[in-house]
């Protein structure tokens, strides 16, 4: 009889690689080129990118460094050097025409949970409009106890 394989392992989460942006708009009503989520508290999620040329975001990625050209689902946690709630950070954004923003790269990595009659135990945070969830917190339940990284 073929024994079952154990699941895999939770791979490690990667390092978070940062780096700061400096964005340039005509004025201040011009649009960055991007879709912003504002789930998470201390951070705005890029959830995508605009097709237009000549937005902000775009001009930047033109001539950013190798590696540093802003994506869908980076984080900006920073800008002009202040971080702060997400509405904070969408304020300080909209009011500059040339506002620095520091991007977080995501930290993915890839558990895999066996649910049985127990809860997942985590309290979620999410839109009907959005792409994207946001784990509030964890509590007793498979997420815990198979995958205590997530906390």
């Amino acid at each position: 009889r073929a024994e079952e394989a154990p699941p895999p392992k939770a791979e490690e989460p990667q390092a978070l690689q940062e780096f700061n942006a400096s964005l340039v708009r005509v004025n201040e009503k011009s649009p960055f080129g991007w879709a912003i989520d504002m789930l998470n508290p201390g951070a705005l999620y890029i959830e995508s990118l605009g097709s237009y040329a000549s937005t902000a975001a775009d001009r930047y990625n033109e001539s950013a460094p190798a590696g540093e050209d802003i994506r869908p689902g980076d984080y900006i946690t920073r800008v002009n050097g202040a971080s702060g709630s997400a509405q904070q950070l969408g304020e300080l954004l909209t009011a500059s025409s040339q506002p620095q923003v520091t991007i977080q790269r995501p930290s993915a990595y890839v558990a895999s949970l066996s649910k049985g009659d127990k809860p997942l135990g985590v309290d979620l945070n999410f839109t009907t409009k959005g792409r994207s969830l946001y784990i509030v917190g964890v509590r007793e339940g498979a997420v815990r106890e198979q995958a205590p990284e997530v906390s």
